[in-house]
């Protein structure tokens, strides 16, 4: 793949740093290797320093690591708390070193201290320098290649300086360029002419490629990738299993290869071409250097920028920054955009699809990516490419105006465009009820009937919206599917009825056994399963009505049995009579019963008021003998008093009566014993006796079977009860049959034992009045002055003791039971539940008793 067919994209720009002048001239002509962290950077020089920055690029320290010696290689460990360097000291002698840069990187003190220091052997001729280091990440290995194709593997404790060996494990005529620790067992070797893998453990070696790399051109990118560059062409291998991952061509010859900002960075240098001028003079054009940021994954150009090769002396990078060192002008510093400046600057030039891609690239927030894709789609818009614009109202969602949308669409009669948004919108979450209408309607309108049942099973759609579509269109199949799916038998039988499928409908009623539904089916197409085949709709009713009995819900059954009745059998006698004769032989439930056959003898007068029968009124007489009581005895006698039954009529009043006593355990008591009536006193009291005169006035305007009892019940009354004559009258005012001269014996009793009781009131009057005449008297003989205590003969105050010789005496006084004055009298004691619970009314109560035993 072609790198230059990538999108590009300006996420970083150049920035002048001219307070670097200073560090650019003392490392010019002087820079002979660099590694670098995520907060260091080091630089080592020709002269054996080694000078330590940080990020921004300040100097933090400069100390000498080989004196009048060369620096050739430098290696940060992984926690960045050492340094390894690689140098050659003046006697020619290959020298490995191990710095402890922990405290400058901390900014604790500028102070380095050499942790590890040894001669490498094994070096034929010493003029080839180091060309490569690796080291392992518990830098307890470390790997070292030189340019006369040997590689030098050191094992020991390098940072506490306990002791090491060294052995060379890798030998080539061709220069090593590269080395890189992939695993704690692999290491990746590259010569100039080969790529090769080393087992650590095992010494082994396994050639990985037959083109070799140059110094530089390889990088363990994100702990994930090994990235390769060999003249125009990047490989990129898994780190783990050393796999091929992805070749990318670029034009040019690559001269570098490292990591910066999280990417990968390049610098390609173009191949001079030869052009000839207008004269026929052949000019040579100059090499040009090109500097390039790459995302491998995403397969973007992150920054592209020519650099004349001649200019630039020194690239010098951490894991965010990178800088530039030029022999001519001023250093300069690579710096990444912020995102916001980024997208600014595209909505200012009005880019702003790039402003969606690179919002998509940075990951922004998704208001910031659907804010971008609105622009995008509203430039588009009004622009006139509605069909372009679409894809970006749908990434847009849901700031997209969809009314609008809608509006426009469907103007232009863009429907397929119109489509794809509701469809995303739907999907979203963000279609409500105009847009489901809408994606409905587009539905149907386009035929796209797989789409919309696909939509319909999603569980998003409201069959609220999409029945009534569907049904104004007449896609009744659809119907009907969807009927099956979301288990709506109305739908289903809406579809039949339009159709006229009988035979379908009564095959799907016949699966149907839930009564809830069985009740809607009635009210909505009752009438047109009547018209179709009654016999066979009122049997299924009446089958459903059996299965509520056998699983004993009496009451749902009188629920779906007044359903029914009202919306689909109420005009339907002879369906009716068929039904309840159905239900009746199943049951016996006495209010199941008492239902049926109040509904059984309406039916029959509703069949006399259609056609006059004779057989209707004794059919209904012997429904009336047969029922036991278990009928609607009021709403009954209002339908029989219609039709004018009066055989009926009278057998219903007896029943009515006769079970208005069946459950009254007063009246059931008096009618089983008639005996009872004798002592009527022993048992019952006035209000008893009121009801059981209620029941047989009633009863006796239908029979006179209990005539002796009412007439012995009335006497009662009068006599023994002294009932009010007023409470009396008014119950036997509702006997239309009672005439005064039935009761005038009885009154006239009533009147004499009213006459013999006001002689007994005045005899007890006398006797009381006498009786009061002799307590005044009493009352007045008692003298007003104070009475004395009989034993102290203190002044006698409230309250006091008193003994049956009424001799009186304080209470604190009534020591002895005998009375001490006269020795005749005794103590009288106040009763006992008086003086457990003493109040003021029991002792007044205690004292007025006394009292009046004085004045006797």
């Amino acid at each position: 793949m072609n790198i230059q067919e990538w999108d590009s994209l300006s996420l970083f720009q150049w920035q002048a740093c001219p307070g670097l002048v200073s560090h650019q001239n003392k490392l010019k002509s002087r820079t002979s290797c660099s590694c670098e962290g995520t907060k260091i950077l080091s630089v080592g020089t020709l002269d054996g320093h080694i000078l330590v920055f940080n990020s921004k690029f300040e100097l933090l320290v400069d100390f000498v690591a080989c004196e009048g010696g060369v620096t050739q290689q430098l290696q940060l460990t992984n926690n960045q708390s050492a340094l390894c360097c690689i140098c050659l000291d003046k006697q020619n002698a290959i020298l490995i070193q191990f710095w402890s840069v922990k405290n400058v990187r901390k900014r604790i003190s500028n102070d380095v201290v050499c942790l590890y220091e040894r001669r490498l052997y094994g070096i034929p001729n010493p003029l080839f320098p180091a060309t490569s280091i690796a080291i392992s990440a518990d830098v307890s290995f470390v790997f070292c290649g030189f340019a006369n194709g040997t590689v030098i593997q050191l094992q020991g404790d390098f940072l506490r300086d306990l002791g090491s060996k060294q052995d060379v494990v890798f030998r080539e005529r061709d220069s090593i360029t590269n080395l890189a620790i992939l695993s704690p067992r692999k290491l990746f070797v590259s010569t100039t002419t080969q790529t090769f893998l080393y087992d650590i453990f095992a010494k082994s070696i396994e050639t990985l490629e037959n083109s070799g790399l140059a110094i530089g051109c390889s990088e363990v990118f994100m702990q994930r990738s090994l990235v390769c560059a060999n003249s125009s062409f990047i490989s990129v291998y898994d780190a783990k299993n050393v796999s091929l991952l992805k070749t990318l061509h670029v034009e040019g010859t690559i001269q570098k290869i490292f990591s910066c900002f999280g990417y990968v960075c390049l610098l390609v240098s173009t191949t001079p071409s030869l052009s000839t001028q207008s004269d026929g003079n052949i000019t040579n054009e100059e090499t040009s250097l090109w500097f390039s940021i790459l995302d491998l994954e995403s397969q973007l150009t992150l920054f592209h920028f020519e650099i004349k090769e001649k200019s630039i002396s020194n690239i010098l990078y951490a894991s965010d920054d990178c800088f530039f060192f030029y022999d001519d002008y001023p250093p300069q510093q690579l710096i990444r955009l912020p995102q916001d400046f980024v997208l600014y600057k595209c909505f200012e030039t009005e880019e702003f699809e790039k402003s969606y891609l690179l919002a998509n690239y940075l990951k922004c927030s998704k208001d910031i990516i659907r804010d971008c894709a609105l622009r995008t789609a509203l430039q588009y818009f009004e622009g006139g490419q509605s069909e372009k614009a679409i894809d970006y109202f749908i990434y847009a969602i849901p700031f997209s105006d969809s009314a609008l949308i809608i509006k426009t669409y469907l103007e232009k009669r863009l429907l397929k465009c119109l489509l794809r948004y509701l469809e995303a919108l739907a999907a979203e979450g963000h279609a409500y009820s105009f847009e489901q209408s809408t994606l409905i309607f587009l539905y149907v309108k386009l035929r796209k009937f797989n789409s919309l049942m696909t939509y319909a099973k999603s569980g998003t759609c409201s069959t609220e919206l999409l029945l009534p579509i569907l049904r104004k269109y007449k896609c009744f199949d659809q119907m009907e599917a969807l009927g099956k799916i979301w288990n709506m038998p109305f739908v289903c039988l809406e579809v039949y009825q339009e159709k006229n499928l009988k035979e379908k409908a009564f095959h799907f009623l016949e699966n149907c056994h839930d009564y809830i539904d069985m009740i809607g089916i009635s009210n909505q197409f009752g009438t047109w399963f009547i018209n179709s085949d009654p016999l066979r709709f009122t049997d299924k009713m009446a089958e459903v009505s059996v299965s509520l009995l056998k699983l004993g819900k009496e009451k749902n059954l009188i629920t779906f049995l007044k359903a029914v009745y009202l919306s689909t059998f109420m005009q339907q006698p002879d369906l009716q009579m068929r039904l309840w004769d159905t239900v009746k032989v199943h049951s016996k439930d006495p209010i199941v019963l008492k239902f049926i056959n109040t509904r059984k003898l309406h039916a029959l007068i509703q069949k006399e008021m259609k056609c006059m029968n004779p057989d209707n009124e004794s059919e209904a007489f012997l429904l009336i003998k047969d029922c036991k009581g278990l009928l609607d005895y009021e709403s009954s006698i209002l339908s029989l008093q219609a039709v004018h039954w009066s055989n009926a009529l009278d057998l219903l009043y007896s029943q009515k009566s006769l079970n208005s006593g069946s459950n009254d355990t007063i009246i059931q008591k008096l009618l089983k014993d008639p005996k009872t009536a004798d002592h009527l006193t022993e048992i019952y009291d006035d209000e008893a006796m009121l009801h059981l005169l209620r029941f047989l006035v009633q009863e006796r305007s239908i029979t006179n079977v209990h005539e002796d009892l009412f007439f012995k019940i009335l006497e009662n009354c009068f006599i023994q009860f002294k009932i009010p004559i007023q409470h009396i009258l008014d119950i036997l005012m509702k006997d239309q049959t009672l005439t005064l001269g039935t009761i005038k014996k009885l009154l006239l009793r009533w009147e004499t034992h009213c006459s013999s009781r006001i002689d007994e009131n005045d005899r007890q009057y006398t006797y009381l009045q006498k009786e009061l005449v002799s307590n005044q008297s009493q009352l007045n003989s008692i003298p007003t002055e104070d009475q004395l205590c009989d034993t102290c003969e203190g002044v006698l105050k409230i309250p006091f003791s008193s003994y049956s010789c009424l001799h009186l005496v304080h209470r604190d006084c009534a020591t002895e039971s005998i009375c001490p004055k006269c020795k005749s009298g005794v103590l009288d004691v106040p009763p006992i539940n008086h003086d457990k619970h003493p109040s003021s009314f029991h002792e007044l109560f205690s004292q007025l008793s006394l009292l009046e035993s004085f004045m006797l």
